[in-house]
């Protein structure tokens, strides 16, 4: 190892002691608990994603189908088929549930972290091993990602097997045995493509090229990964779902799947979002944060422990951020496959007490920026006059900032090598979590219509104008019309048998309805000033937490049955 010393400053080195590996893993898994199962269940469906893919499942299996998905009546071709067959069991261990949709994203995690901690305990000792699961479970976008029910997390964890066999086939010399690695990483490179497409295949793709053009320029032992076998045995396992995907739909999976959810994507910005060519390196100052604020330990890990493993985790860490800086469409979460080699870059030089000069400014500008956010959070929860019909926001918003305190705290401890304090901070995130689940779950105007949905016959017909979320074709169980046509909708109204119609008369941006101002209406003068005689109308409202607007709806009904 090179000496630093003339470079670096102590972060306190934290002190050496034995973990016996039984313990350190029990260990992670209680973290992991204490974190992503408060609140997972009680959190309602979130964004757009979460309630299409968690339809999607209860579809095909109401129809008995286990190749092609299908939400509210129709094709959905957003994703390959594995996430949807994970969440099958999910249903079948919890029932059709919040939990039970994101149960597989739940378990994803726990498996990334427990793969994290095999692979630091191999490459360094079970204290690394522990360190480096721990960095990941505490990693504030994977505690969002890690309990909702959407492909993302499934993802990661095959990027990372994939990976790390990806790494143990460049180490090992002739003699060593290689089939179970080789085994490893075209199973899992098949199951990432089955989960979320090409995005598996070209993170460890682009690795490799950058590993030999870049990080290690040193002849590669491309032998070991048996390219053409792996590649057939791959093409072999994806198109046993894919071929009767494609020719059940006659090719539309790929025309929309691929053309239009990756390449469109990639060309053209998704709803017209802005394009940033530095938006991930400003974004993973708080999607990574606590430990984006020990960069420095990382790069010191990389150059200082130059080897073929250090080199591959560098070029497996920049991938994902380059193909992604070309892409289009930008969201902060796209470059989590990247997280798993930056912790096992990062987290060995954080216990040996590696910073640059610069790396102690760095953490303070980190750690202050998103203090910014956590006291904003804790003077609106403390202090805010909010309407009784929102109370749930400032339970939210206060577990929010026990969220973003933990966090905090736990950075604040780690630089101090005050380890074994964290686990009071885990406490903090993991009872902040349980707030904002309860919370959002208070105001979310998708489900304070959930008993209005049982008062409903079978046959009846769900409409909705403005309103157009598809949480509720979750929460409802049934098919919905939805449009912004006035004519279409009263073209539904006049439809005989029971019917249910939502139409959104008011929406507000949470800080003018929590002030009071005036919202922007909705245009449905036309359609309720009309002859409603024989329906029954309620106004309800709550928070749309697909657009974080506060909405006022008029839910109509008519051969509704009393409860």
């Amino acid at each position: 190892m090179k000496d630093t010393s003339d470079n670096t400053v102590s972060i306190g080195p934290l002190k050496h002691t034995e973990l016996r590996p039984v313990f350190a893993g029990l260990l992670l898994i209680v973290v992991w608990a204490a974190l992503y199962i408060p609140g997972t269940s009680s959190l309602p469906l979130v964004d757009r994603d979460e309630p299409r893919f968690s339809h999607a499942t209860v579809e095909m299996m109401a129809r008995g189908e286990w190749v092609i998905p299908y939400f509210n009546g129709e094709y959905r071709f957003d994703k390959p088929v594995m996430t949807y067959w994970l969440m099958r069991a999910g249903y079948a261990f919890f029932g059709i549930c919040e939990f039970g949709a994101r149960f597989h994203s739940v378990l994803s995690t726990l498996a990334t972290a427990l793969a994290l901690f095999f692979m630091g305990m191999r490459w360094r000792d079970v204290k690394t091993g522990l360190f480096t699961g721990f960095a990941f479970l505490t990693c504030l976008q994977v505690l969002i990602h890690g309990r909702v029910a959407v492909a993302d997390m499934p993802m990661v964890l095959a990027v990372t097997l994939s990976q790390w066999a990806v790494i143990e086939l460049l180490h090992r010399d002739a003699s060593a045995r290689k089939w179970p690695w080789q085994s490893l990483l075209y199973l899992s490179l098949s199951f990432g493509f089955l989960v979320k497409g090409p995005i598996a295949l070209l993170v460890p793709g682009l690795s490799l090229i950058l590993f030999r053009c870049a990080t290690w320029r040193k002849p590669v032992p491309w032998r070991n990964l048996r390219i053409g076998i792996g590649a057939a045995c791959l093409l072999m396992l994806v198109s046993a779902w894919g071929i009767p995907a494609l020719v059940m739909t006659r090719g539309a999976f790929w025309d929309v799947g691929i053309g239009k959810h990756v390449v469109e994507r990639g060309l053209d910005s998704f709803n017209n979002r802005m394009f940033l060519p530095i938006y991930y390196p400003l974004s993973s100052l708080f999607s990574l944060f606590p430990w984006i604020a020990f960069l420095s330990a990382a790069w010191l890990e990389y150059r200082d422990e130059r080897d073929v493993r250090t080199a591959y985790l560098a070029a497996w860490f920049v991938s994902p951020y380059i193909i992604f800086t070309f892409y289009k469409t930008q969201l902060p979460h796209y470059v989590m496959p990247a997280y798993p080699a930056f912790f096992l870059l990062a987290c060995p030089g954080i216990l040996r007490g590696l910073s640059k000069s610069w790396g102690r400014w760095f953490f303070w500008f980190n750690t202050g920026l998103f203090l910014i956010p956590t006291v904003a959070l804790c003077i609106v929860a403390v202090s805010t006059p909010i309407p009784p019909a929102g109370a749930g926001l400032r339970i939210a918003t206060a577990g929010l900032a026990a969220v973003f305190l933990g966090l905090t705290g736990i950075a604040l401890l780690v630089k101090t090598s005050r380890m074994r304090s964290t686990l009071f901070c885990v406490v903090a995130v993991g009872l902040g979590l349980a707030l904002t689940g309860k919370g959002l779950r208070d105001v979310s105007a998708s489900v304070r219509l959930i008993n209005e949905f049982k008062q409903m016959p079978d046959n009846c017909t769900f409409a909705a104008f403005d309103y157009k979320e598809p949480s509720l074709v979750f929460y409802s169980d049934h098919v919905w019309k939805m449009t912004s046509d006035p004519a279409e909708i009263l073209q539904t109204a006049s439809c005989a048998g029971p019917c249910f119609l939502v139409v959104q008369t008011e929406e507000w941006k949470p800080d003018r309805w929590i002030q009071r101002k005036s919202p922007e209406s909705s245009d449905t003068a036309d359609i309720l000033s009309g002859d409603w005689s024989g329906w029954t109308r309620k106004d309800v409202e709550g928070l749309n937490l697909a657009r974080f607007t506060w909405v006022r709806l008029a839910i109509l009904t008519k051969g509704s049955d009393p409860l």
